[in-house]
C-alpha cells in the first residue's frame, strides 16, 4: 500500500514511474484479470451473475491500476519539469511522458467502448434481465414419461431444470429439441447431460445455433424429413479474436467427438454468426450429423411447443391452406378436426397417430363434399386418382389396392406418393371445399350411355371383364392386386379423358356411391 501511495503521489523519479511502475502495473493487471477469470470460471459453471461479477472485477482492477499509473507518472513528470525549469533547462521527457500516458488513456477508453462496455451490457442483460433477447424456454413430458421436449431459448437455468426433470423421470430416453439457440455455455451443460444419460435427440421442426450442440450429444440423432438444423460460428458482444477462436475450438471438439465429419465442422463453424448455414438432408447424412430420418412413427409429435388449441390451429392453418378453407366455410367441422389433433398432441402420441386422429374427422367430411364439387374439379380429380394409383402400383400393388379400394383408411399413403402428386391432391381438395354446393343428382338413364362409353374405352386399353369385376368385389385376393390396380388406373384415366360434363357426372356417381357404403 505504501508503494502504491508513493507512486500515486509521484514520489518516484520520472524514469522509474514511467518504465518500472507502468510495467509492473501492466503485468499485475494481466495476472489479476487471468486469476479472476479462472476463479469465476471454475466456480460458476456458466453463471451469468458470476460472469458479470468477473467482468466488473477485471475492469475495476484495470481502472485502479491505470489511475495509479497515470497519476503517478503525471506527478513525477511535473516534479521532473519543475526541477529542469529551475536550472533553466527544457523538460521534453516530461511532456513526452504525459502525451504517452494520455494516448494510453484514450486507447483504454476505446478498448472499453469496443469490448468492455458491450460485454458488460450483455452480461447485465443475462444476469439481471433474464436474457430478454432469447425466448422463454419450456419443458414437456410425453409418451408416459419416456420422452421430453425442450422448446424456446437455451438460457441460464434450463440445464438445471432439465437435470431435475431427468431425476424425477428416470425413464426418459428421448429428448426433442425445438430451439433457435442461445447461450453456448448452457448448451454445453445440456450436451453433457444428454451424453451422461445416453439420450436420443430428435428434431421435428428446427434446431439452430447453440441448439445443435445439444443435438450433437445424442447417442442416436434423428430429424423429421422437413426439419432444419442451422450452424454458424459462436459470438458474444465485445469478444476478442483469441476468445472467439477458443470458443470455436471447443465447439469443434464437441462436434468431432459426436462423429461429425471434419469438412462439415469446418464449414459449420466458419459460417459468419450473422448468417445461418442450413445443410440439406443429404449433407447431414453424409457427414454423420444425423443417424436417421424419422417417418413420424417413432416419437411423440413435437416441434409446436407448449401451445394452446387456438395457437395450434393458427400454426396448422398457416401450414395447411386446406384447413384454413375448412375453417372459413365449415367452422364446426374445422373445430372437430383440430380438437382431435390437439388431444392426441397433448397425450404425447406420435405424429402419425395425431394425424390419424385428425383424419378420422377430416376424411368423412372431405368424402361427403367431393360429390358436391364443381365439374372441373371432379374431372381433375379423376386424373389425379389415376396418377396416384399408378405411382403406388409401381411401388406395391398392395398399396395400390388398399388405397384405391378404401380397404385401409387408417394408413396415410401420402408418404408413398411423389410430392408433386400430394401437392396436386391438396390443391384439388381445397377446390372441393371451396366449390361444394347442393347438386341435382344425375339420372341413372343419363349415366348409362356414359358408362357404356367408359366400358368400351377400357376394353380398347386391354381391360378384361374379369378385371372390371374386381372393382366391385368385396374382397380381392392378393394374387389379383395387380389386376385390380391395372383396372383402377385405366378406369380413372378414361373418366378423366371424357368431356368435362360426362367426366363429372360419372365421378359424382362413383363418389356418392362410395360415400354411402
Amino acid at each position: 500500500m505504501e508503494c502504491y501511495l508513493e507512486a500515486l503521489g509521484g514520489l518516484y523519479p520520472l524514469w522509474f514511474s514511467y518504465w518500472v511502475i507502468n510495467s509492473v502495473g501492466g503485468v499485475f493487471t494481466v495476472v489479476i484479470a487471468t486469476l479472476i477469470s479462472i476463479l469465476f470460471e471454475r466456480k460458476s459453471d456458466y453463471d451469468p451473475l458470476a460472469i458479470f461479477t468477473a467482468l466488473i472485477s477485471i475492469w475495476v482492477c484495470i481502472l485502479a491500476v491505470v489511475i495509479w499509473q497515470v497519476v503517478g507518472v503525471w506527478r513525477s513528470a511535473n516534479s521532473y519539469a519543475a526541477r529542469r525549469l529551475s536550472i533553466g533547462q527544457k523538460a521534453r521527457w516530461a511532456a513526452i511522458a504525459k502525451v504517452a500516458m494520455s494516448l494510453g488513456v484514450v486507447q483504454l477508453v476505446a478498448t472499453f467502448l469496443s469490448s468492455g462496455l458491450p460485454e458488460l451490457s450483455e452480461a447485465t442483460r443475462m444476469a439481471f434481465m433474464g436474457d430478454p433477447d432469447l425466448p422463454a424456454y419450456s419443458l414437456r413430458i410425453m409418451r408416459n414419461g419416456t420422452e421430453a421436449e425442450i422448446t424456446g431459448g437455451i438460457k441460464y437455468g434450463l440445464a438445471d431444470d432439465f437435470s431435475k426433470l431427468l431425476k424425477a423421470s428416470q425413464q426418459i430416453r428421448v429428448l426433442h429439441l425445438n430451439s433457435i439457440g442461445g447461450r453456448i455455455g448452457e448448451a454445453e451443460k445440456l450436451y453433457n447431460l444428454v451424453r451422461e444419460r445416453g439420450l436420443i435427440t430428435y428434431v421435428h421442426s428446427q434446431c439452430l445455433s447453440a441448439c445443435t450442440i445439444v443435438f450433437a450429444g445424442g447417442k442416436e440423432r434423428y430429424i423429421a424429413k422437413d426439419a432444419v438444423l442451422g450452424f454458424h460460428e459462436p459470438a458474444f458482444p465485445g469478444i476478442s479474436q483469441v476468445e472467439l477462436q477458443s470458443s470455436v475450438a471447443e465447439q469443434t471438439q464437441i462436434f468431432r467427438d459426436a462423429g461429425f465429419s471434419a469438412d462439415f465442422v469446418l464449414r459449420a463453424l466458419k459460417t459468419p454468426n450473422s448468417e445461418m448455414w442450413k445443410p440439406k438432408l443429404a449433407e447431414l447424412v453424409a457427414a454423420n450429423v444425423i443417424t436417421r430420418v424419422s417417418a413420424g412413427t417413432q416419437f411423440a409429435a413435437s416441434g409446436l411447443g407448449d401451445v394452446t388449441k387456438e395457437n395450434l390451429g393458427h400454426k396448422l392453418t398457416n401450414a395447411i391452406p386446406l384447413l384454413a378453407e375448412i375453417r372459413e366455410r365449415l367452422p364446426q367441422d374445422y373445430d372437430a378436426i383440430l380438437d382431435a389433433f390437439y388431444k392426441s398432441y397433448l397425450a404425447g402420441d406420435t405424429e402419425a397417430d395425431a394425424v390419424a386422429a385428425a383424419r378420422t374427422k377430416f376424411l368423412p367430411l372431405l368424402n361427403s363434399l367431393k360429390p358436391l364439387a364443381d365439374d372441373d374439379v371432379l374431372s381433375d380429380l379423376a386424373r389425379v386418382y389415376a396418377d396416384e394409383y399408378q405411382a403406388l402400383g409401381s411401388k406395391s400393388s398392395r398399396f395400390c389396392y388398399l388405397y384405391a379400394s378404401g380397404a385401409d383408411t387408417t394408413q396415410n399413403f401420402a408418404a408413398e406418393l411423389p410430392d408433386t402428386l400430394t401437392k396436386r391432391e391438396m390443391e384439388l381438395n381445397e377446390r372441393v371445399v371451396h366449390t361444394a354446393a347442393r347438386r341435382t343428382p344425375v339420372a341413372a338413364a343419363a349415366l348409362k350411355p356414359i358408362w357404356e362409353k367408359v366400358s368400351d374405352l377400357m376394353s380398347i386399353q386391354g381391360i378384361t371383364d374379369s378385371q372390371v369385376n374386381l372393382l366391385n368385389a368385396d374382397n380381392v385376393p392378393p394374387s389379383k392386386y395387380d389386376d385390380y390396380c391395372f383396372a383402377s388406373v385405366s378406369l380413372f384415366n378414361v373418366i378423366g379423358s371424357l368431356p368435362q360434363k360426362d367426366s363429372a357426372a360419372i365421378m359424382r356417381a362413383i363418389l356418392t356411391a362410395n360415400g354411402n357404403d
